[in-house]
């Protein structure tokens, strides 16, 4: 069984006032205002531009911050950051340098955009309706709902009262468009959101879990944190399924998780790499 996230290298981060730039020898450090393309309204040629930046400085995926954060108390949540056309030129400069691009979106014009522009996954998509799940489908979209996010945060100590407010919302509607998208057969990978407040590397056994309490067989939710991550970022041919020739990314556990997948919280042995 793999389990890999994201490294170092990985990313490059579009929008959002965010870029990511590689801090030799191959550390990634994540700089404010050097990049704005989507805040500022530079538009799709500063966009692409930030493509080639970011794939220069080695990033092997390519993640467009399509809305802002639903999280925030915002009037609108989740409103969208950049435009299906500049979307759409993030998807062409990415695919012509060989690189494939994930969307941050949450809000329900933003998922739709980032489909039709024809991003490889979307994470999160907190706020959608079945209409835009059913755009998700026809174009391919994989789906990385990180039900981690929203089940730390409804228990989550020191929230405002207007974040308790808002995430009792998020968590309502974040579940049920989960399940329409599982029953759907839109393809589902696992992701949990690392590095926002209580989310931590082991809850990727947590969202795996979860993924099977919104729906998925045990097996599918296994095969969501594993050969369906590895297909969503081209490592099918590596990872994602125990076969000879393939990298030994593995975890072991006592006894059967398809049985009970709590078993995947506490593995025995952990292989990377052999």
């Amino acid at each position: 069984m793999l389990f890999r996230s994201l490294g170092p290298r990985d990313l490059g981060v579009v929008g959002d006032d965010h870029r990511v730039e590689r801090d030799p020898p191959g550390r990634v450090q994540a700089q404010l205002d050097l990049l704005a393309p989507a805040r500022a309204g530079r538009g799709e040629l500063e966009l692409v531009r930030a493509v080639r930046t970011n794939v220069r400085d080695g990033a092997d995926h390519i993640k467009a911050v399509a809305s802002e954060a639903a999280m925030l108390t915002t009037a609108v949540a989740g409103v969208e950051e950049m435009t299906e056309p500049e979307l759409a030129a993030i998807v062409r400069e990415a695919a012509r340098l060989r690189r494939r691009v994930m969307a941050h979106a949450q809000g329900d014009q933003a998922v739709r955009n980032a489909a039709r522009a024809g991003v490889a996954s979307v994470e999160h998509a907190f706020l959608v309706n079945d209409e835009t799940l059913a755009v998700m489908k026809e174009h391919g979209t994989t789906l990385v709902p990180t039900l981690t996010v929203t089940d730390v945060w409804s228990s989550l100590p020191g929230l405002t009262p207007a974040q308790v407010e808002r995430q009792a919302v998020l968590s309502r509607i974040h579940r049920r468009s989960a399940e329409a998208a599982i029953a759907m057969g839109i393809p589902i990978a696992t992701g949990t959101d690392c590095g926002v407040r209580g989310v931590l590397p082991e809850h990727l056994a947590r969202e795996i879990r979860n993924a099977w309490d919104h729906g998925l067989s045990p097996m599918e939710a296994i095969r969501a944190g594993t050969i369906n991550g590895a297909r969503l970022l081209g490592l099918q041919d590596e990872i994602g399924t125990v076969e000879a020739g393939k990298r030994a990314d593995l975890v072991l556990v006592d006894g059967d998780p398809l049985a009970d997948l709590r078993r995947l919280e506490a593995p025995a042995v952990v292989l990377k790499g052999g």
